[in-house]
């Protein structure tokens, strides 16, 4: 299994709609996952790292 992660061209904006129906019609795909149907991952405070 692979994963693809697609990011956006635009900066700053609002996302209104996302239609996955042609992603997830293509053969092989398994699961199209965005900000709707992704799990919440837990908060994770990065003060006190070296980045």
């Amino acid at each position: 299994m692979h994963a693809v992660i697609v990011d956006s061209s635009i900066g700053r904006g609002r996302i209104t709609s996302i239609d996955t129906g042609a992603a997830e019609a293509l053969p092989g795909v398994l699961k199209v996952i965005h900000h709707r149907n992704a799990r919440k991952l837990p908060y994770r405070d990065n003060a006190g790292s070296n980045n």
